[in-house]
């Protein structure tokens, strides 16, 4: 069985499972905007994959709600014109 923990209990508990030692490297987290905004806040973000798509929309959820330093990691561009950019959070190697 498996127990499920919501709100501030949970954020607390997935971030010392991925902050404790020996944790396993490699998560990658595929959602919106909402549960991004809480890694970026929890400090658990070590790298942005962002894929962009040559088209413009009007409204919708900003992926940062402040301003973030990034540096810039790489690129790739496909004949399609979307792009996928890697970021990391500045300061962190």
């Amino acid at each position: 069985a498996h127990a499920r923990a919501q709100g501030p209990l949970a954020s607390r508990a997935l971030t010392t499972h991925l902050r404790a030692p020996g944790a396993v490297n490699g998560y990658y987290l595929i959602g919106g905007a909402a549960i991004a905004h809480t890694f970026v806040r929890l400090g658990l973000v070590d790298e942005y994959r962002l894929i962009v798509n040559p088209v413009v929309v009007g409204d919708g959820v900003r992926l940062f709600s402040d301003k973030v330093g990034l540096e810039f990691v790489s690129a790739t561009t496909y004949k399609s014109g979307v792009m996928r950019v890697c970021y990391r959070p500045a300061g962190r190697k």
